[in-house]
Order: structure tokens, then sequence, then C-alpha cells
């Protein structure tokens, strides 16, 4: 069915794209904004197409542009390279070969990585990543995200290969910090790129796939040191494997970031209109639907142009963003307060010190992992169903509960207890990743505006990241048996930041489930408190029920609800 002059709905629409001088643009800052000279009918028809858009289901998204999918699983796969590369300089920590090449030898005749170098290298690298994150973010937009991305992924191979060929902890602490740095610079990069280039019907399952990321790449650490654990107690390989098999990583990354173009919004930015042009018809494969989104995009960037150049990091904490800023940052704060920082780095060490050997530690691990990509597939189904809102603060609510049963199971001795303990280790991660753990990301990219939205994320991961650092250099001298040796019982720690954590969601959580960043950015302007979005009538909600209709008449709402109904 297409709409003409004369219905209801195609004027409203129209109006209220003719001109963007409302307090709050479409990108959420509080600025006076120029009268944007669009025609009036070809913006029309771009939004009714967006959201028809919204209106496939995945499988349609799927089969109508395949290459844009294409496009955002090679940034999914870079965002493995870079979570498998984090999690190996990590894993290595519980390789008995890797305590005795780099650590020295306790009373009960074990070897252990003593607790200063331990911190340092988690704590540094982290610190190297931050840094990287900023870098990347500035590069990002000045350069291009995927050529950026690109150039981190090369230099990646030579910092691998300082790892790799470490002879003391000075030498990899070096080669580990040098690759950490380069996995900052291009994480902001490809988190904004599948942002602006995956199909509408597909966004959330996109951002949401950036967290699976960070699972099934560990998954694939434990996996190959598993078929290492029988190798030589002086056997190098039994770690250096884990190094080796990044550079297969970053190999199929830098050949498939060769293939995709750089994201249209880059260049609309640059005013590289052609480039632009081509950039999104090579995407989507489609010139009708180019064109559309190509329109979209130029009115966003048209509407932001009086500060897209100016913004920075101080616009995020502004009068009219601090709010956005702060919800868009809680979710990555939550992940090294709830405890994730410890189950992901000590769960095998853990079961090590409960007695187990390391081919079963391994095994409980391999069982961990699988349950945490259990838990990732069941967050795509929980947000589309439930919202961002309820599965954020009962996903909270059940990590408080989990971490909990581990601390009191450690405290109470026994066989039952302690097998108590390891299930509830094990099951962390599915929990973890059904609810705050893959959120974070769709929440970030849908409360953030368009025109900080790389900022944005930049900032979220940095406080994540500090904070992850003091967890770092912290965690060694709470859980080593040379030192506090707390064991489960830092789980107590994480059970009370985890409470402090499901109050703040309670007050600030949104609920942004179904919304356009246009309605997103009328909830943000209308200054209703956050818990309360969803509640909120948006002018698409009155549309719906033809309250806007200048005619008064409701005989088109049943397609109105078809077209507007969206899969976000």
């Amino acid at each position: 069915m297409t709409l003409d002059s004369t219905d209801p709905l195609y004027q409203t629409m129209s109006s209220s794209t003719a001109s963007v001088t409302d307090k709050q643009g479409t990108h959420g800052l509080f600025v006076s904004m120029p009268t944007i000279d669009m025609d009036q009918d070809q913006t029309t028809a771009a939004r009714l197409a967006e959201i028809s858009e919204a209106n496939l289901s995945r499988w349609q998204a799927l089969k109508k542009y395949p290459y844009a999918w294409f496009c955002v699983s090679a940034m999914i796969w870079t965002l493995i390279l870079t979570s498998f590369e984090s999690q190996a300089g990590g894993v290595v920590f519980s390789i008995p070969q890797f305590r005795k090449h780099f650590g020295h030898q306790i009373a009960d005749g074990s070897y252990v990585i003593e607790a200063k170098w331990q911190s340092m290298f988690s704590g540094i690298p982290l610190a190297a990543q931050i840094i990287g994150l900023w870098i990347g973010s500035f590069l990002s937009d000045r350069f291009g995200r995927r050529r950026v991305a690109w150039c981190a992924v090369l230099c990646t191979f030579a910092f691998v290969a300082v790892e790799f060929d470490a002879k003391n902890v000075q030498m990899f602490l070096a080669g580990k910090t040098c690759n950490a740095l380069m996995l900052g610079i291009m994480q902001p990069g490809c988190v904004s790129y599948i942002a602006d280039v995956a199909p509408q019907a597909l966004k959330s399952s996109a951002t949401i796939l950036t967290n699976f990321t960070f699972v099934i790449a560990p998954m694939m650490c434990f996996f190959i040191n598993y078929f290492l654990t029988d190798r030589g107690e002086d056997d190098a390989w039994a770690y250096k494997a884990l190094f080796a098999s990044q550079w297969g990583f970053a190999a199929i990354s830098i050949v498939w970031l060769f293939l995709i173009p750089e994201a249209p919004t880059y260049y609309v930015v640059k005013g590289e209109h052609e480039k632009a042009k081509a950039a999104m018809l090579k995407i989507l494969k489609d010139e009708k639907a180019a064109g559309e989104q190509l329109h979209i995009i130029e009115m966003t960037v048209a509407e932001a142009k009086v500060f897209a150049e100016t913004t920075s990091y101080k616009d995020l904490v502004s009068k009219g963003n601090y709010r956005r800023t702060l919800i868009s940052i809680l979710g990555f704060v939550s992940h090294p307060f709830c405890g994730v920082y410890f189950t992901g780095n000590y769960t095998t060490y853990y079961f090590q010190l409960l007695g187990y050997d390391d081919k079963k530690s391994f095994r409980f691990t391999l069982g961990s992992q699988t349950i945490s990509i259990t838990g990732c597939i069941i967050a795509m189904f929980i947000c589309k169903i439930v919202g961002r809102r309820p599965a954020m603060i009962w996903g909270m609510i059940a990590l408080m509960i989990n971490d909990l049963i581990v601390g009191v199971c450690t405290v109470v001795k026994g066989v039952s207890a302690q097998k108590a303990a390891v299930a509830f280790m094990m099951l962390y991660g599915g929990v973890y990743n059904a609810g705050a753990g893959s959120l974070a990301f769709a929440i970030a990219s849908e409360n953030a505006t368009s025109a900080l939205r790389t900022k944005t994320i930049a900032m979220g991961w940095t406080w994540e990241n500090l904070f992850g650092m003091m967890w770092s250099f912290l965690l060694p001298y709470i859980f080593n048996p040379d030192k506090a040796n707390l064991g489960g019982k830092t789980m107590f720690i994480f059970f009370a930041f985890s409470f402090v954590l499901v109050i703040l969601l309670v007050l600030f959580q949104t609920e942004t489930m179904g919304r356009s960043f246009d309605e997103i950015d009328e909830l943000y302007a209308s200054g209703i408190p956050m818990r309360r979005f969803a509640s909120y009538k948006t002018k698409v909600d009155k549309t719906k029920t033809g309250e806007l209709f200048e005619t008064g008449s409701v005989k088109d709402v049943g397609m109105v609800e078809h077209l507007e109904k969206t899969d976000v």
C-alpha cells in the first residue's frame, strides 16, 4: 500500500520532517538548529522506507541484504580477534608451564606468578587499552572505521611475536602492553561501524553479537588450551600455541576488512557524497534502498552539522546529554563490579586450587563457556520480548544471588558445598550474558546521540577498563594462595557491589525497545524520569492511534501500526 500527498500520515510525517528547529534535534544536543532545506517528499519516502525496513524479520533482512551482514560480520570477527588476544594473555596464568617459566615455587611445590607481576600483566595492558580506546575514537572519526581497524590488526602481528618469543616477564609485559594498545584502537570503530551499517531489522542482533564476541573468543582459548594440558611440564608450547593462534585470527581479519567498504556515514560527515553513495550501494546492492538510506544519513548529518565538527568529550556531560551518557556508561561499568572480571580470569585457577587436576579444570571451564554462549543466544530473545530495562534489572539481581551462593558455599565446608560452588561458578557466565553482559552495547548504541556515539562507546569502555584495571591489580592480592587467600569468598565483595548496581538500575535504566532514534530524542527532551520511558507516548505512538491526524480519521490506523512496528 502506498501513500499519496492527501493521506493524513503523509501530511503528518511531512510536517514533522520539514524542519528541525526544535530544542532537541536528532542527535539530542540542546542547540538552536538551522532549518534543513531538503525535499520533503524524498524525506517522507525515506522515513517510510526506514519504518518498512524495520518491520522485516531477521531472516528477511538477511536474505535481502546479505552483503550488509557480510560487512557487519567482518567487524564482529575483528572484535572476536580483540577478545581472543585479550583472553589469551589472561588464560596463560592458569597454565602450569607458564607459571613455571615466569613464576616462582611456593611451599607446596607448585608454581605461582608473583602477585606484583600478575597485577602488572593484567593492569598495565588494560591501561594501554584504555589509551587505545581514546586514540581509536579520534582516528576512526578522522580516517575511517575500516581503515583504522585494518592498520591496528596489522600491527598486532609484530606485538604478538614479542609475546610469543618472550624470555622474561619484562619482555612478555612489553609485548602484551603494545598489543593491548592496538586492540583498544580498533574497538570503538568496529562497534560504530556495526551500528552504522547493520540493516534496521538486524541492529539489535548485531549489537548483542558484539558481546557474543567476548564469549566465543574465551571459548576458543580454553578449547585450544585443553588439548595442550598433557604436554610436558617444561614444554613452552603449552602456552605459546595460544599466542601463535592469534596470527591466524589476525590473518583472517586482514583479508576480510580489505574486502568491505568504509561506513557511508563516515564519508557523509566528510562531505564526500559520491564515495558515500558508492559505499551504500555496494553494501545494500539495491539502488533505490541505497538512495533512501543515504538520504536519511545526509539529513541526520545535516541536522548535526552545526556541532558535528566541534563536538568533544566535554559534550558528553553537557546539560542536554549527561543523562544519555550516564545510562550509556552504566551498563559498561556494571561489568567489572558484578564479578565477571573474577570469574572470567580465575575460574580455571579456582578449580585447580579446589583440588581438581588441570584437565578436569579446563573441562569445567569449557562447560562454563558453553553456558555463556547459551546466555548470549537467550539474550537476543529476552531483549526483544521483555525489553532492556527488565532484562538489565532482573539479570543483575540474578548475578547478585549467584555471587552470594558462591561465597556462602566457600564458607560452608564439605564436598556438597564445593560442588555447588563449582556449579554456580560455571553458571555465572550464562546468567551474566543473558542480561547485563549482552545489553550494555545495545543500550549504549541506542541511548547515545548519533554525533557522540563513538565517543560515548569509547567513554563507556574506558570506564569499564579503568575499573577492570583496578581489579586486575587487586584480585591477585585478594585471591592468590600466597596472599589474602580469600578464594571463592571473593564473591562476597561483588555481591555487595551488585546490590548497589540493582538500586542504580531501578532508578535510571531506560526502556528503548522498539523506539526509533527520533523517539529516543523525544523521550530525553521530555524531561521525564528515565525509568518511566516505557509508559511515555511519543508522537509516533500518537500517530498509531490517530491522535496526530489533522482530519481526526483513524481509517489508516491498521496500516500505520504495521509500518511503525519495529523489530529492534
